[in-house]
C-alpha cells in the first residue's frame, strides 16, 4: 500500500495530483500493477486529505494519517476501502501536522507530529477504541519536527542468581551475584531483592547485582532477584540456601583395646587426642581424625608399644570433638583412659 498526498504547492505553482486530497492505491507486488482501493470520493468516505503515513492494526483494517483535515486518524477496509474516522484533528486536539503512524503491542498508535504544542513536534498516543488522543513525548532537545516513527517491542531481559556459600552456618554471609543476568537490547538493568525467600521483594539495590545477607537458625530458603530492564519488562531467578545452626553432638566416645568407637548426631569432621598428663597441665602425645558419619564410628588405631618403661603414675585421657561441614563445633568430649590402652595408641 502507498499513499497518494494530492494537490501540494512546489512554492511558485500548484502540482495536481490525480486524485485530489489525495487516495490509498494498491500496488500488486508480483504485476507491478497499481489500482485505487481508497480515495477522497463519496462511495468511500470522503476522509481523505493529503495522507502520509500507512500501517495495519491488529484487527487487519488499514490506518491512514492526514496531514490536513478533520480526521488525523481513519481506518479503511482492506477489501473495500470504505473509510472510518479513528481520531480528530481539531483545534482542541493534541495532533497538529500528523505524520506517520506505528502500532503498538497494547494496540494503539503512536503519531509523529512536525509542530505539535512547542512548535518542535513529538509523538502522539492514540488509542484506537475511543480515538483520544495524549502526549506521548515531546521535547526540543529531542526533536526537530519529526516525521517517521517505528514501534520496537521490548524483549524482556533473563535472570540469573548465584548463592555463595550455598551452605552455610548460622550467622555467616552469604553473597548472593545477578551479574550473569542480561537484557537482549543491552539495557540497563535494575535489581529487586527478596532474600527471605518470603515471595515479596523487600531490597531494593538499584543497579547494583550483588548483595549480601546473614542469616540466623536453621532453615532452607529460595532467595531470589528480580531483574527490570527501563521499560518495565522483567525477570525472576532464585537460589537456595541451607542455613544450619545446629552443632553436632558426640556422644558415646569409649576405647577398647586400639579402636575407639563414638556416635554423631550427623556427619562431621572428628579430632581425637590422646593427652597425658604433665606439671602444668596435658600435652597432646597423638593426634587422629576422621570423616565420622551420622550414627555409630569406630576408628581402629595402628599402634607400636612404647619400649620405654612406663611410669604407672602418669595419667591418660582422649579430647575429642566434631566440627561439620559449616564449621558448627561439637562441645568436647573427655575419657580418662588406662596407661596400658593408652600404650595401644601411642606411635
Amino acid at each position: 500500500m502507498v499513499t497518494s498526498y494530492g494537490d501540494f504547492s512546489d512554492g511558485t505553482s500548484v502540482v495536481n495530483c490525480a486524485f485530489d486530497f489525495g487516495a490509498l492505491i494498491r500496488i500488486d507486488l508480483d504485476s507491478k500493477a497499481q489500482s485505487v482501493l481508497s480515495r477522497n470520493a463519496p462511495e468511500w468516505g470522503n476522509l481523505f486529505r493529503n495522507p502520509l503515513g500507512v500501517t495495519v492494526d491488529p484487527a487487519g483494517r488499514i490506518l491512514v494519517v492526514n496531514q490536513n483535515g478533520g480526521t488525523a486518524l481513519m481506518g479503511l477496509d482492506p477489501d473495500t476501502g470504505v473509510q472510518d474516522a479513528e481520531s480528530p484533528n481539531t483545534g482542541t486536539d493534541r495532533l497538529v501536522v500528523p505524520q506517520r503512524p506505528a502500532v503498538t503491542p497494547a494496540g494503539d498508535v503512536v503519531v509523529s507530529d512536525f509542530t505539535l504544542d512547542d512548535l518542535e513536534g513529538g509523538l502522539v498516543s492514540v488509542n484506537l477504541s475511543s480515538g483520544a488522543q495524549s502526549i506521548l513525548r515531546q521535547d526540543r532537545s529531542l526533536f526537530n519536527n519529526p516525521l517517521g516513527v517505528a514501534v520496537v517491542t521490548n524483549r524482556a531481559p533473563s535472570a540469573a542468581l548465584s548463592a555463595s556459600p550455598g551452605l552455610v552456618a548460622g550467622g555467616r554471609q552469604v553473597s548472593f551475584d545477578a551479574s550473569r543476568s542480561t537484557d537482549p537490547e543491552a539495557l540497563q538493568l535494575r535489581y529487586e531483592w527478596d532474600l527471605d525467600g518470603n515471595g515479596s521483594f523487600e531490597t531494593a539495590g538499584g543497579s547494583t547485582p550483588t548483595i549480601t545477607r546473614a542469616y540466623k537458625g536453621t532453615t532452607t530458603l529460595t532467595a531470589r532477584v528480580r531483574v527490570s530492564d527501563p521499560h518495565g519488562a522483567s525477570a525472576v531467578a532464585g537460589a537456595v540456601v541451607r542455613v544450619d545452626s545446629i552443632r553436632p553432638v558426640l556422644s558415646g566416645l569409649a576405647v577398647r583395646g586400639s579402636t575407639i568407637t563414638y556416635r554423631l548426631s550427623e556427619a562431621a569432621r572428628v579430632t581425637i587426642q590422646l593427652q597425658r598428663k604433665v606439671r602444668r597441665g596435658w600435652r597432646a602425645v597423638r593426634t587422629l581424625r576422621q570423616n565420622g558419619v551420622a550414627g555409630k564410628n569406630r576408628l581402629r588405631v595402628s599402634s607400636r608399644a612404647s619400649a620405654a618403661r612406663h611410669r604407672p603414675r602418669v595419667r591418660y585421657r582422649t579430647r575429642a570433638f566434631a566440627v561439620d561441614a559449616v564449621g558448627n563445633r561439637s562441645s568436647v568430649v573427655r575419657l580418662r583412659v588406662s596407661a596400658a590402652a593408652a600404650r595401644r595408641l601411642r606411635r
